[in-house]
């Protein structure tokens, strides 16, 4: 097999020839291994002749041996030039010969492949804006009463109130047998018009409850851990006894919330609380300021670079891409330029970090991991640093996932060399300010906000703990419903 290249600017012709050498031994080979099974009427398997096994098998084999050939040497030319590749080398759509496998001893494929520019420019050139987020005290307050407001402590109650969760005892006939369940559910679940019969409500209480009138479906199948075939069978009137009544209350400003929120015997004091939050809360402006810059840089820093891009070869990369869909014209436009802008954008980020000598390492990417989920679990200090790197591995073996931490870590470096290297405009002002700015319909300004406003952002430590009362609560009463009912 040979490859030969014949590079034009950005674009190459990749033919491969491929002689009746490289592939005859193979397809002999195979075609033995196929007489040996082969279900041919008249013959015993092993014995049919080659003659008639080459008739009947001979072309597909050969297609297989020589495509098996031709793949190899496209993914070696794709590996050892990956760097600047554009896509995939693609057919060519011109240049590819007639070939007949029926009489093609010397078969020859013809391929092209296109390539980004090398390129560096002087970011020291460029002009941007940077805003420069302070955290004021009453930042630091708001913070404080949004930490306060999301987190609870539970204490029994005597009566039902709007904030209280029922845990009860369910009794029921079902041919001729008695039945028990146990419900467990907030006061919340249940609908405004059968709300009444719980409120004031004791221990010991028992309740006559309109089952499909009181909950919605998940909510029923929640309170009681059943599932939906369980529930088709339920009597329309359950009676609830109450057992248990739990009220929830906001967490109060005490040595127990500074260990949750920091860890054990890390926070003594209010003052130091505040300083804890002031400096979680720099950190995170910080990577908002950053996010904003590279927003900012994007058609500047294109105008600068001035990449140019085989464009005819990328329409013909997207239209090989989506041979097998009709696609309009529009959109083949549309679609053609949106990936020659990304690639652009790409480059110039990749060529970037590599002028300035950064890799994204493992340990790198690791890293981001870990402080991304850390960002989510805000709060927990129920999971050390342990536990979290070993979530990290987890999330990172997730290609997908992994990808995202990737694009990240590349994106937040090549903002920190904007802001290192690059002529900034520097303004300080406070996050209310830096959101009434740009609160103006800029999409990824607006993605920014919504994406560290602590007012909004519904951590993945709530969500998690929300799960895990709610399964463990279930699981429970599953097993309690099921031996029950057994």
């Amino acid at each position: 097999m040979e490859l030969i290249q014949n590079k034009e600017g950005l674009v190459a012709t990749l033919t491969v020839k491929i002689p009746q050498e490289d592939y005859a031994a193979k397809v002999e080979k195979e075609l033995r291994k196929a007489r040996q099974t082969a279900q041919i009427r008249g013959f015993r398997p092993g014995n049919a002749p080659m003659s008639l096994i080459k008739k009947m098998y001979g072309q597909p084999v050969l297609i297989e041996e020589i495509n098996k050939i031709l793949l190899e040497a496209l993914r070696n030319y794709e590996e050892e030039n990956s760097e600047y590749l554009i896509g995939e080398v693609i057919p060519s759509e011109d240049k590819q010969p007639y070939t007949d496998f029926n009489t093609t001893k010397d078969f020859e494929f013809v391929y092209e492949a296109g390539f980004l520019p090398e390129f560096t420019f002087q970011i020291n050139e460029i002009e941007l804006p940077y805003y420069n987020i302070l955290v004021s005290d009453e930042e630091i307050d708001r913070e404080i009463k949004m930490i306060c407001s999301k987190y609870f402590v539970y204490d029994y109650a005597e009566t039902v109130e709007e904030n209280c969760s029922v845990y009860a005892e369910v009794k029921y006939m079902k041919e001729d047998t008695e039945k028990m369940l146990y419900a467990n559910f907030s006061v919340s679940q249940i609908s405004d018009e059968c709300k009444p019969l719980f409120l004031g409500a004791k221990a010991n209480d028992l309740i006559d409850l309109e089952i499909r009138r009181a909950f919605d479906e998940d909510s029923l199948l929640k309170s009681l851990a059943i599932t939906e075939k369980e529930a088709e069978s339920l009597p329309e009137f359950l009676p609830f006894t109450i057992i248990e009544i739990s009220k929830k209350t906001p967490v109060q400003m005490n040595q127990d919330l500074f260990d949750y929120i920091a860890g054990e015997d890390v926070i003594h004091s209010e003052e130091e609380f505040r300083e804890y939050l002031k400096n979680k809360m720099k950190s995170d402006y910080e990577t908002i300021s950053l996010d904003k810059l590279y927003v900012d840089s994007v058609e500047t820093v294109k105008e600068k670079a001035n990449i140019t891009l085989p464009e005819d070869f990328i329409a013909r990369y997207i239209r090989c891409a989506h041979k097998n869909s009709e696609t309009e014209t529009e959109t083949f436009e549309s679609t053609v330029k949106d990936f020659t802008e990304e690639v652009k954008w790409e480059h110039i980020i990749d060529s970037t970090l590599q002028q300035y000598n950064f890799t994204p390492t493992p340990a790198i990417l690791k890293n981001e991991a870990v402080k991304y989920l850390e960002k989510w679990m805000y709060y927990d200090a129920h999971m050390n640093s342990s536990e979290i790197e070993q979530l990290a591995d987890r999330y990172l073996s997730d290609t997908t996932k992994l990808q995202e931490i990737l694009r990240r870590v590349k994106r937040k470096q090549f903002a920190r060399i904007l802001k290192e290297n690059a002529k900034l405009n520097t303004r300080d002002l406070n996050f209310e300010e830096f959101k009434g700015l740009f609160n103006t319909g800029n999409s990824e300004t607006e993605e920014i906000i919504a994406e560290h406003n602590p007012e909004t952002e519904e951590t993945v430590n709530e969500i998690a703990v929300e799960e895990s009362v709610t399964e463990n609560s279930a699981t429970e009463n599953h097993e309690n419903n099921k031996e029950s009912q057994e």
